[in-house]
């Protein structure tokens, strides 16, 4: 994974951002399970106020409020319990599905996407302990478009520039949002006009629409991608 050392950050914030959190949707289907409710995702329209009951996947962690430039967040020895939401796709089958269900004028159309190159990607291991482990060494800094960490002696940058060379993927354009928020979307309204987008509910078009558009069965096996691959 490419990282910048602290030696590296005097020249003020990257270019990318941390990238704001999707505002969430009010509406839940009774069909859809019930952990997917956490993975609401904004696409229609702005998000309204989730019910008063709406379990939070935010751990809410309080702050010290006596840390300077560059401390640990959490004092040597000090844990935090952690609960895993996310289960890796080690075994790739979201690839192995897109490449079955698209045609071959469809993959075709797919592999010119950003996500293109994931069509040949091979199974990745991924462990949850040691992202947790290195969460515990985050450092206090004011820039809020970038994540520091301390290992050994150094403190080490993961910024969106980070992120960018480690997924292949092009982080630059317009990060605005609003723009899309009121548009009327054809896509949403065929696929999704009657439930909320989440998880559960791209799988289930995914794996089961006749697309009769290879433009439409492109862009759900992109959002299929997305959902389901981080």
């Amino acid at each position: 994974m490419s990282l910048m050392m602290d030696s590296d950050r005097s020249g003020g914030s990257s270019d990318g951002s941390r990238g704001s959190a999707l505002q969430k949707r009010k509406r839940v289907v009774e069909k859809v399970k019930k952990e997917d409710v956490r993975n609401v995702k904004k696409m229609k329209q702005v998000g309204e106020d989730l019910p008063e009951d709406y379990d939070s996947e935010d751990l809410e962690v309080e702050v010290r409020n006596d840390l300077k430039e560059w401390d640990l967040y959490f004092k040597p020895g000090e844990k935090i319990q952690g609960k895993v939401m996310l289960f890796p796709n080690q075994d790739n089958i979201v690839v192995k599905n897109i490449n079955s269900k698209l045609t071959k004028d469809q993959r075709k159309l797919f592999r010119g996407t950003c996500f293109g190159y994931f069509l040949d990607s091979h199974p990745v291991g991924f462990q949850s302990q040691l992202v947790h482990n290195a969460l515990h060494r985050e450092v206090y800094q004011k820039n809020e478009k970038e994540m520091w960490f301390k290992f050994g002696d150094e403190n080490f940058r993961f910024s969106l520039a980070e992120f960018a060379v480690v997924s292949s993927l092009l982080c630059v354009g317009d990060a605005d949002l609003s723009k899309y928020t009121h548009r009327e979307n054809a896509f949403v309204d065929r696929y999704f006009c009657d439930q909320t987008v989440t998880v559960s509910a791209v799988d289930h078009r995914f794996m089961y629409s006749d697309f009769k558009s290879d433009e439409y069965a492109v862009k759900m096996a992109v959002l299929y991608l997305v959902t389901n691959l981080w």
